[in-house]
């Protein structure tokens, strides 16, 4: 009854308000309407990029120019300046999550290469598992997704996109910082008779964070020392294409990380002290076959291994017990786009997934659970370049059966347009509805689980207007609305998982670019999200964890050989909850880092980056502890170029 008094809802609003903005409409200018309303990364295996990167509110392309002005060793790292973006930073060290418009990581749906890549049981992923290095392009998709990406984008969509073995350089890259950290990695291609084949493989170490040895612990987190924010990860990327075939374009992905990380201390009265993620092992393979430029099949199977070791002193010298798990999924996409008579495209797609997770010490009344979800969604585009207003309509059909017989359908159909104000100038938006179901962590977790959680329900809505000035600027204002029914939420770290009724997350988003002479450029955004939660006492609040004011400033300048850059971040109103339920405002702050880039020949550039330059014990409050200042320095080695 909830999804049909919904629809009844939604399309009542749709009537009203048919400008609203397509989901990609400014991906490659905004008057090339066929570019930018049928521009599909699923279905293009080896997507060209943009001709410039989307500097707007709803959506955003970080590129490899940006992966390179901002350091990003990680996807993590690339996703931090952004209005509304957010990254939340786990128990374990270097764990980072993204969070978009208020809405937590479980609710944003990850990507690569448009195969969804979060864990089957807490539906998340650590961001830096993904490596940059490979990376052609991440586009982020806020407000409401295409019903394409599937059914657990509430918040938003983050797209990795790999890069094309055909034309990618033979580069080396090695970095050193304080805490003994350590960064190499390679990357290389090649061509033959039948193909190409990327190669990249990585290694990162470090010994912990730059810290005092004891850190104390605070009303709304617990103490943590240095000895147990150190880290190791490995990856590698095999990506080998192939067109020679007369279907079409063959591409297999291979990609594996493994780390092994220590952790703070436990959480609960049963909990041991202290923990460390002894092995931690995820394997990806994606298979992709595209026919012409029409339609594309993507099959995926993915498996995260996990060996958690529990200690009774923060020395790591006594184990009391030792956890080990199993995460698989795997699945099938088909996506085909058509053209009808009287609409200029159609788009049906269809998937078919399987989650399992087994483990010891980790389920309330079991050791393993499954989940099966199908969809079918369909799109239904109009776009004339003679005629100012372009629209897309769509659904997304799901049917969800939990392992303990748990059977969940939903229906959620989308409206988006675009209309062309002036030849610089588009307002756009989109209303949709989403449905995002429990995870069986969230679920069946000993610790934090509760069975009786229901789907989350989300009718969201977005306006945006952009323009882009000769000068070379170019500007972008968000706002959006998104009402929420059963937000999967825990009212504090140490409780489990609740369903919160009634919730409103609403707010304004604002970005710029300025090219502000020929070798300075600026890029500028903030967003004010109000999250807000009403308590059984029918107080109204923000919701813990979500700030209500956040900036970026990113800075950019040229300098004959040497490029400069200076990054800031900007927190304020971040609310918590501390051990004894006590709600209370964080302060705010400020994070600033800056970079500056030699490029000593053609083949060869140096660079120094200092992270948190004010503060040499920093304290990141979204999340936990942090590392403080830190200086690294790094040499990238271009060996040949194709």
């Amino acid at each position: 009854m909830h999804q049909i008094r919904r629809f009844g809802d939604l399309l009542a609003s749709a009537i009203l308000g048919l400008s609203s903005l397509s989901y990609s409409t400014w991906c490659s200018g905004a008057s090339d309407h066929e570019s930018a309303l049928y521009f599909l990364p699923e279905i293009v295996v080896l997507a060209e990029a943009p001709t410039t990167p989307v500097r707007g509110t709803d959506k955003w392309v970080v590129d490899q120019t940006d992966l390179a002005a901002f350091n990003a060793i990680t996807v993590a790292d690339a996703l931090r300046y952004q209005p509304g973006v957010n990254i939340q930073y786990g128990a374990s060290s270097a764990e980072a999550r993204v969070w978009i418009r208020g809405f937590r990581d479980r609710d944003v749906l990850v990507l690569y290469d448009g195969v969804p890549m979060a864990s089957a049981y807490d539906g998340t992923i650590d961001l830096n598992e993904l490596t940059s290095g490979p990376v052609q392009r991440i586009q982020v998709s806020k407000a409401a997704p295409s019903v394409i990406y599937g059914a657990n984008g509430v918040g938003g969509v983050v797209d990795v996109i790999p890069l094309s073995p055909e034309g990618t350089p033979t580069l080396l890259r090695a970095e050193i910082a304080q805490g003994q950290t350590r960064v190499v990695r390679g990357d290389t291609s090649f061509t033959s008779s039948l193909g190409s084949v990327l190669m990249s493989a990585g290694h990162s170490t470090s010994d912990g964070y730059l810290m005092p040895s004891r850190y104390p612990t605070q009303p709304y987190q617990m103490g943590s020392s240095r000895n147990n924010a150190d880290f190791t990860r490995d990856d590698i990327l095999i990506r080998a294409v192939s067109n020679r075939v007369s279907i079409g374009e063959t591409a297999l992905t291979y990609m594996r990380v493994s780390a092994s990380k220590g952790l703070p201390p436990g959480l609960g009265p049963d909990a041991p002290k202290f923990e460390r993620l002894n092995r931690s092992d995820r394997q990806s393979f994606i298979f992709s076959q595209r026919v012409g430029d029409r339609a594309a099949l993507k099959g995926y199977y993915t498996r995260y291994d996990f060996e958690l070791a529990s200690y009774t002193d923060g020395s790591y010298g006594t184990v009391d017990e030792v956890d080990k798990g199993s995460d698989d999924a795997f699945g099938i996409r088909a996506y085909g786009r058509f053209a009808l008579a009287g609409l200029d495209e159609v788009m049906l797609a269809a998937s078919y997934g399987r989650e399992q997770f087994s483990a010891d010490n980790t389920f309330l009344n079991s050791t393993s659970e499954s989940v099966d979800t199908y969809t079918f969604a369909s799109e239904y585009s109009r776009a004339s370049d003679r005629s100012p207003l372009a629209w897309r309509a769509g659904f997304i059909a799901t049917h969800f059966e939990g392992g303990n017989g748990t059977r969940v359908r939903a229906f959620n159909p989308q409206i988006a347009a675009e209309y062309q104000l002036s030849p610089m100038t588009t307002i756009s938006g989109s209303y949709a509805q989403r449905t995002r179901l429990p995870k069986l962590g969230e679920l069946y977790e000993r610790r934090f689980g509760n069975p009786l959680l229901r789907e989350l329900e989300s009718n969201n809505a977005e306006l945006t207007v952009t323009t882009s000035l000769d000068s070379g600027h170019r500007l972008s204002a968000s706002i959006f609305h998104n009402d929420i029914d059963g937000l999967i939420e825990k009212p504090a770290r140490q409780l489990p998982w609740e369903n919160l009724d009634n919730t409103v997350i609403k707010g304004l988003e604002l970005a710029g670019d300025f090219r502000v002479t020929s070798h300075l450029s600026l890029s500028v955004g903030g967003a004010w999200v109000d999250a807000e939660e009403t308590t059984p006492a029918g107080v109204k609040r923000q919701i813990r964890s979500r700030p209500k004011r956040s900036g970026f400033l990113d800075a950019r300048m040229e300098l004959g050989e040497f490029d400069v850059g200076l990054r800031g971040e900007y927190v304020d109103q971040l609310h918590d909850v501390t051990k004894t339920g006590i709600y209370t405002e964080l302060d705010r702050y400020v994070v600033l880092s800056a970079k500056v880039s030699w490029r000593v020949s053609d083949a060869l550039t140096v660079y120094a980056n200092c992270a948190n330059i004010e503060d040499i014990y920093y304290e990141q409050k979204l999340g936990f502890v942090r590392e403080g200042r830190q200086l690294s320095l790094g040499a990238i080695l271009q060996i040949n170029s194709r």
